[in-house]
């Protein structure tokens, strides 16, 4: 009988096990099964937070929604000139992992002429940054909150010898990923289970993606519960409001714009505080930390909602924090790219890098082709699905789009 299986078989008389004692039962076993690896290289932990805009920490001009991730990155290499390589989750991992542009790794939208494809997954040509660590000796494992793009079938699970992402227990039926809580537990177990072993730790989280969810403490309740996604998937006028939005038919309005804002910083506020527990033990003078996002997130400008729409500032312009050695606190200008971030981490451990693929302070973005929800509707079609690149250099940005 599988594991999740025989460990919902309780008797009747007895409370349902808790989601989180699910969750790590599994890690327990999981971990129990890999091979212990020795050697005296460091841990390194990659942390992306998922759909994570830049304005809301200190160092990008936030104010007080990130203490933990604030008073962490004073003691970091802060790479104010951060930009993603696209604006959704599919390609944006896929350069973090290979160090190449999706124009190159391929792993990003799929043209028209297959509408019913999420995307295209990463293809097994280009090495990875968890095949160079696993060979150099790490024990690879990531854990992964996005069930969407992250599940096996997309391919970015290459070269890690633990990957757990869909067998775990989703939230809610509409909050369909594991909450901040549950990853941090779990990321502790891994650190603590194989503290005296070189280790590779791949983390991503979800929190500040749709749903938001309000929690108790961390925000007030929504002005309009209806104008957010209900987590226990009801029908709410957020469908018709994004709707409307998307297709250009309405700006939002003032409220509108106040209740997403609000709900947005809501989720910021309690990733920000399970993460404080977690970055308290990730110190240490051989011991490597990458803190990034993905994408951002629109939340009303430019007509736009979500991401993966369009290439502007609010969906590219993402956080990066590294933290080790050979990473000088403090301020960092240098422009810099999701894909060029194996690379310093390869170069800062003296290991051959992926690829020399770089572009001085041009800055690259790639969008391809609609979502295929955005294809389901004639007007957003039109709209959306096109092959759109932005080119940033010197804080001047140009965005093309195919006709």
């Amino acid at each position: 009988m599988p594991l999740l299986a025989l460990l919902a078989c309780t008797r009747p008389d007895l409370p349902a096990p808790d989601p989180l004692s699910v969750d790590e039962e599994l890690l327990r076993t999981e971990l129990t099964a890999l091979p212990h690896r020795e050697g005296s290289q460091p841990t390194i932990v990659l942390i992306v937070l998922d759909t994570f805009r830049e304005d809301r920490l200190a160092a990008w001009g936030g104010e007080g929604l990130t203490p933990n991730l604030d008073a962490w990155g004073q003691q970091s290499a802060v790479y104010t000139g951060m930009q993603s390589v696209s604006s959704w989750t599919l390609p944006a991992h896929a350069s973090l992992f290979t160090g190449h542009w999706p124009r190159r790794h391929g792993a990003e939208g799929s043209p028209p002429t297959q509408p019913g494809q999420a995307g295209r997954p990463l293809g097994p040509e280009l090495p990875t940054l968890a095949e160079r660590l696993r060979d150099e000796g790490w024990l690879t494992v990531g854990i992964a909150a996005n069930r969407g793009f992250l599940n096996k079938g997309w391919g970015l699970d290459r070269g890690f010898q633990l990957w757990l992402c869909s067998a775990l227990e989703p939230a809610s039926p509409s909050q369909n990923y594991v909450p901040a809580d549950r990853m941090v537990a779990m990321a502790q177990q891994v650190l603590e289970d194989r503290e005296d072993e070189p280790l590779f730790l791949f983390l991503n989280f979800m929190d500040t993606h749709t749903p938001w969810v309000t929690r108790a403490g961390f925000g007030d309740p929504p002005r309009d519960p209806d104008l957010l996604l209900d987590p226990e998937g009801r029908a709410t006028r957020w469908k018709t409001v994004r709707g409307e939005v998307l297709r250009g038919e309405r700006l939002p309005t003032e409220l509108e714009l106040q209740v997403w804002g609000e709900a947005y910083d809501a989720e910021v506020r309690w990733l920000d505080h399970q993460l404080g527990g977690l970055l308290k033990t990730l110190e240490g003078p051989d011991l490597y930390t990458v803190v990034l996002s993905d994408h951002g997130e629109f939340l009303g400008e430019h007509g736009l909602l979500e991401h993966s729409k369009a290439l502007y500032s609010e969906v590219t312009q993402v956080p990066l924090m590294i933290r080790g050695p050979g990473f000088s606190p403090g301020l960092d200008p240098t422009p810099v790219q999701t894909a060029d971030v194996p690379d310093l981490l390869l170069a800062a451990l003296g290991l051959p890098v992926l690829t020399q693929e770089k572009t001085e302070d041009l800055l690259v973005s790639e969008l391809y082709w609609a979502r295929r929800k955005e294809r389901s509707d004639p007007v957003l079609r039109a709209r959306f699905d096109h092959i759109q690149r932005s080119y940033t250099v010197d804080g001047h940005r140009l965005i093309e789009h195919s006709s």
